[in-house]
């Protein structure tokens, strides 16, 4: 007997279930049986195996557990330990469910500034950041000669500035650990850590080998950064924080010119 003679109508299904031991089931192939009370009727006991097959059709699935702990899906529970994994926005977007079944996230906590990491406080008072530059100072400023040393440096070393970040101040301190000064003949760079000073002081220089109608010298200096905490006082240092770049006003590099005088013989009275 197939197992597709089995499953015939839901009422034999049912019929089927009712019986603990055994099944009694009359192929259709076989005559029917005799109308004298003396027939004799044919039973036929299926394993479980058979029964299982022929009861696929008849039979809904066990249900499944639910995909995601703590999620409402198709009538189940939820949890009330359980934190879902994902909105109704997210993977279960297009699984078919009840208006119950869709769980909100939760809202994020509020931001403050002492939830904020150091690190990206540093970086967010960083981006809201403007400072000038080192104060580029050209000495002598409005003309420069051939051969005869010009001379630079950096008037402001330190620079200062406060922002604003999640309604408190935030106060920052520059430091210069770095700058390149650019002549823009053709020369090297020179990159030093010294700031040096106004004239007598020359520690930084620079001499001009030919004549330009207009000249600019270019200064690049590289900062370090010293964040406050404004509520704890933790300072953050972030070295390399911010480059700035400045141009010095043009001026003009003239061939030097010498006169003879007779100067030390008149101061003798000569």
């Amino acid at each position: 007997m197939t197992s597709a003679s089995i499953a015939t109508t839901g009422l034999l299904a049912l019929l089927v279930l009712s019986l603990p031991n055994s099944i009694v089931i009359p192929s259709p192939s076989d005559p029917p049986p005799p109308s004298a009370d003396t027939s004799t009727l044919t039973t036929e006991v299926l394993d479980n195996s058979t029964l299982a097959l022929g009861m696929s059709g008849l039979i809904a699935p066990a249900p499944v557990e639910p995909p995601v702990p703590g999620q409402l899906w198709q009538g189940w529970g939820v949890d009330p330990q359980a934190t879902p994994a994902q909105s109704c926005d997210g993977f279960f977007a297009n699984i078919p469910r009840t208006p119950l079944a869709c769980y909100p996230e939760t809202p994020p906590a509020e931001e403050t500034i002492n939830t904020l990491p150091a690190g990206e406080l540093a970086y967010r008072a960083l981006a809201l950041t403007k400072i000038e530059g080192a104060g580029l100072k050209v000495q002598p400023h409005i003309r420069a000669y051939v051969g005869v040393p010009t001379l630079v440096h950096a008037t402001h070393p330190t620079r200062e500035t406060t922002v604003e970040l999640l309604s408190h101040p935030i106060h920052i301190t520059f430091t210069a650990s770095s700058y390149t000064y650019t002549f823009n003949d053709g020369s090297a760079p020179l990159v030093t850590t010294d700031p040096s000073g106004p004239f007598p002081i020359s520690r930084l220089r620079h001499i001009y080998h030919q004549p330009f109608p207009t000249q600019t010298i270019t200064l690049e200096t590289i900062w370090s950064a010293h964040i406050t905490h404004p509520t704890t006082g933790q300072v953050i240092t972030l070295n390399n924080a911010l480059t700035t770049r400045e141009t010095s006003q043009p001026f003009e590099v003239r061939k030097a010119k010498g006169y003879l005088t007779d100067t030390a013989e008149e101061l003798k009275g000569r």
